[in-house]
């Protein structure tokens, strides 16, 4: 499997990691009521590429990598242990994930892939921390707004004000948001690179 092509979901994380803290940001934002289910899509993508690298290089190992389409019927208790460690959801530490992506087309890629998934999930949070440093009342209107459960118009008929006060409002919430979040995404970035820096000297 060393013709390896970069797999769709891959480019989607490595486009996201080179974005920006603010672009970041805006991109949640803009995708708020999916980004759940986006990372959840990624992280699946990101184990079924792993299980299948990992099946086929061992069985190339083993001399016989043309059914490696037949994998699930071998009876190898060497083979089973290998699948059911990287199907795993325990790796947290990078000595964990560099386990479980051994005998992977590219184990340096997919360690990345990962990364920027559990990246994905923290930034996700600290939008939501950023909109639960709201007001009360204005966390109330713009939550459901960003999760597409209600228009502006219904905001306005709530707020009793006109549609274009209403959308101002929204636009304003949401800059807020974007400002705190893209601040708290850089400070993490930071003490990221901090810590990799560190390890280099």
């Amino acid at each position: 499997m060393k013709a390896e092509a970069y797999y769709p979901f891959s480019v989607y994380l490595q486009d996201y990691s080179q974005k920006d803290p603010k672009c970041k940001a805006r991109y949640i934002l803009d995708n708020f009521s999916r980004f759940p289910k986006m990372i959840e899509g990624y992280e699946s993508d990101w184990k079924i590429t792993v299980k299948a690298e990992k099946r086929y290089n061992f069985l190339k190992e083993m001399g016989d990598p043309g059914i490696r389409v037949q994998a699930s019927k071998i009876s190898n208790p060497t083979m089973n242990q290998a699948i059911s460690k990287y199907e795993e959801d325990t790796a947290t530490t990078t000595k964990d994930i560099r386990s479980l992506v051994h005998g992977t087309d590219d184990p340096g890629r997919r360690i990345m892939e990962k990364m920027v998934i559990a990246d994905m999930r923290d930034d996700y949070e600290i939008i939501l921390n950023a909109i639960h440093r709201l007001d009360s009342s204005d966390e109330n209107l713009f939550l459901p707004y960003i999760r597409t459960e209600k228009t502006i118009q219904e905001v306005a008929d709530e707020l009793q004000v006109q549609y274009s006060s209403a959308k101002n409002k929204m636009r304003r919430l949401k800059n807020m948001v974007l400002f705190t979040a893209t601040e708290n995404i850089r400070h993490k970035n930071e003490i990221i690179k901090r810590r990799y820096g560190d390890g280099k000297k």
